[in-house]
């Protein structure tokens, strides 16, 4: 079966590459991550452009923009024209980055989350360009929560304290990062959104469901083993129900992230491919399987999609809420 990672990072232009992925029947849409320095878009930017342009039947991108600048009357229109040029260059859509919201603060010193004035000229020109906005809104729902072998998330706070958000009044609450995607999803309703990592709302497949319900231009991709384990853990008839009732609004994603470079030997990116192929094997088991499967370190029942709702997830999905893809 034809497959679309519609959600990874990866930037070698070795052709090895683009070989291996046509031998997998398989295409890679890279998103650009966190742009916090404005010289890290571009240097993200341009091996994403190249390969799409080289290999387009194997790689498509996704590009982003700057942190705002408060008091320069012009950031909004650069920011526009940089768009536009990464789009004339083939990009698909424009993704924000959690900055917004957790990390990112005005001048007063306080977050700037997704939906401040700031970026409504951005957000209403891609909605005017028809084009596609990809979300990385919160963190998982464990930096809110208490640290302890419920806590999927607990090693990772725990060696990133300065991340963690649970008891500190500095960060906004998870509930007020989501609602302010929302809020986007509402005021631009001919914009297609996609909300990266299930939208933030892995831990609760009928908060998501009802997002769906409610907002006909949203749709989520599933990048990441985490937030797959997340909805593993949760009762298996509710959320296989909530798959094949929302067919047309999940994308398959992995955001894996390898930069390989192009100067490695055959045996180096042969381990690279290898171990991007495992972490998709093991995602595309718990959508397929009807079996128990491993998904990180825990053991869940798979969701044995039907066959047209795995090729919606797969494929044809990315097509329609990234055209052009």
């Amino acid at each position: 079966m034809e497959r679309i990672d519609a959600h990874i990072h990866f930037d070698s232009e070795h052709p090895a590459y683009a070989e291996q992925l046509a031998e997998w029947n398989m295409k890679f849409l890279n998103t650009i991550g966190g742009v916090e320095h404005p010289e890290w878009r571009a240097r993200r930017a341009e091996p994403y452009a190249r390969l799409a342009a080289a290999y387009p039947e194997r790689f498509g991108w996704v590009t982003s923009f700057d942190l705002p600048r408060f008091g320069d009357p012009e950031y909004a229109e650069r920011c526009i024209a940089g768009l536009e040029a990464d789009f004339a260059r083939g990009a698909v859509g424009c993704k924000i980055w959690k900055s917004f919201g957790l990390g990112f603060r005005d001048p007063e010193g306080r977050h700037v989350l997704v939906d401040h004035p700031i970026l409504e000229p951005i957000l209403s020109f891609l909605e005017r360009s028809g084009k596609t906005l990809l979300i990385h809104i919160a963190d998982p729902i464990g930096g809110w929560q208490p640290l302890g072998p419920e806590n999927l998330t607990s090693n990772f706070y725990r060696k990133h304290p300065d991340k963690y958000a649970y008891g500190n009044p500095a960060f906004p609450a998870h509930e007020a990062l989501i609602a302010s995607r929302d809020r986007i999803v509402e005021r631009h309703p001919k914009l297609r959104v996609v909300g990266a990592h299930l939208g933030s709302l892995e831990f609760d497949a009928s908060e998501l469901a009802r997002r769906f319900e409610r907002y006909p231009n949203f749709a989520v991709d599933t990048s990441g083993l985490a937030r797959a384990l997340a909805l593993g853990l949760q009762d298996r008839g509710l959320v296989r129900r909530i798959c094949i009732e929302f067919q047309d609004r999940l994308l398959f994603g992995s955001d894996q992230h390898a930069h390989p470079q192009d100067a490695e030997s055959a045996e180096a990116r042969a381990k690279a491919m290898s171990s991007i192929r495992e972490g998709h094997a093991a995602a595309f088991a718990y959508y397929e399987s009807d079996g128990r499967v491993k998904l990180r370190e825990h053991e869940v029942q798979g969701l044995g999609l039907p066959e047209p709702v795995l090729r919606k997830l797969y494929v044809e999905n990315a097509r329609r809420w990234y055209p052009g893809l």
